[in-house]
């Protein structure tokens, strides 16, 4: 069984290099996860 270093996807590694702020990352992250915006799942 793979542990965590051999999962797939990018490495905050990875994304500090591809983004200028801090923001920009925040901004992309969020995008990618919540695809259709943060709302609560309990409403």
């Amino acid at each position: 069984m793979a542990g965590k270093s051999h999962r797939k996807g990018i490495s905050l590694a990875k994304i500090s290099e591809l983004f200028a702020t801090e923001d920009q990352a925040r901004e992309w992250l969020e995008n990618r996860r919540w695809t259709k915006g943060v709302s609560c799942p309990s409403i």
